[in-house]
């Protein structure tokens, strides 16, 4: 207490070495010099105040007693010794074991969610990235079973239910692993613009490509790729970051077999479906139960079939001569002519059906 008064008339050299005498306490009772958070490994008594001392108190790092600060402000001061920040604990966090434990995690993400002003000018979010790379991979966020994990390792309940329904886990179930747990949603509020969560699209599209069975009938399919409800949701939550063609690419299409298939499917009518039956464009269209579904999400996600690719085939068929027991059914040729009278007004606009029109 003697040095306070004549701090400010020590020279550097004895400050220096007073700074490594053991003259305060620190939060246990033990004798420590003043510790430095610039230094790694420094083994003294550090400057932390709320509610960074209460996240950074697991921590190998010893803190400063309450009450030292007010009874040597001048010798502390003199020493150069500064409080801990955020960079602190992102760094601990990074670091030390004894904050990879759920309490104390709860403890970083409250201490970071309270001082998010600081934490702006340290570690600016990227709008166009996941946050702040720095920040985005600190194991900070629990999940139901337990595990602490990175914030773009695990989904959002939240975020699932408002992309595929409140009952999404009757469609989807997450693994446990994989789900932020709920004790982690405020703070994932607050921490928002750091820290970006696995999204609905990329949950999705890690199912899809562990699971879907393309070329495979929908009863060999899991359950969300089974039926109508399924595929409206997965193409919703898919379209909202994917164009048409690229979802094209994802089995993610039924075709007019029932099958799961890659690669645009055309809607067609039932005459259509009826009339490509046995013709290699009847592996172009679309389940027309699905088509419905996916029209509701986008129309391009199912086009309407061209009538010149129905005119065009059924040419090529006539010439090969690979339906003339189709075309000898009064059934057929009726069916022929409804849908010609149907679509006569496109027929007609496009001269590339009314070119082969007189051999189909």
């Amino acid at each position: 207490a003697a040095l306070g008064p004549a701090c400010d008339d020590l020279p550097p050299a004895l400050l220096a070495r007073l700074a490594r005498v053991r003259l305060f306490f620190d939060e246990s009772g033990e004798r420590r010099a003043l510790g430095d958070w610039d230094t790694d490994g420094d083994d003294g008594a550090h400057l932390a105040q709320p509610p960074l001392a209460r996240a950074l108190r697991p921590g190998r790092r010893r803190l400063l007693r309450d009450g030292e600060r007010d009874d040597y402000p001048a010798l502390i001061a003199a020493l150069g010794r500064r409080d801990a920040d955020v960079t602190d604990l992102v760094a601990a966090v990074e670091t030390d074991a004894g904050l990879r434990t759920a309490a104390a995690c709860a403890e970083a993400r409250r201490a970071l969610g309270s001082l998010r002003e600081e934490l702006r000018r340290a570690f600016p979010p990227d709008p166009e990235a996941d946050g702040h790379p720095r920040l985005a991979a600190l194991p900070l966020w629990p999940t139901v079973d337990g595990r602490l994990r990175s914030a773009g390792s695990v989904i959002r309940s939240g975020a699932l239910a408002a992309a595929l329904g409140d009952d999404w886990a009757e469609l989807l179930d997450a693994p446990p692993g994989a789900l932020l747990d709920p004790a982690g949603d405020e703070d994932a509020d607050r921490l928002a613009p750091w820290f970006r969560f696995r999204a609905p699209t990329t949950f999705v599209l890690e199912r899809l490509q562990s699971e879907a069975r393309p070329d495979r009938p929908l009863h060999d399919q899991p359950a969300f790729l089974q039926g109508p409800e399924g595929w409206a949701r997965v193409l919703r939550v898919l379209a909202a970051e994917l164009d048409p063609p690229a979802l094209a690419e994802l089995p993610v299409q039924v075709d007019a077999r029932g099958h799961l298939v890659t690669g645009r499917r055309f809607n067609a009518t039932a005459e259509e479906l009826q009339l490509a039956r046995d013709l290699p464009l009847h592996d172009e269209l679309a389940d027309p139960t699905w088509a419905a579904c996916a029209r509701e999400v986008d129309p391009r996600l199912a086009p309407t079939l061209p009538p010149r690719r129905l005119i065009v085939a059924l040419a090529d068929a006539a010439q090969r001569g690979d339906d003339d027991d189709a075309r000898a059914d009064p059934a057929w040729r009726q069916t022929l002519y409804a849908w010609l009278l149907t679509r006569a007004a496109e027929i007609a606009a496009d001269p590339q059906a009314t070119g082969p029109l007189g051999h189909a």
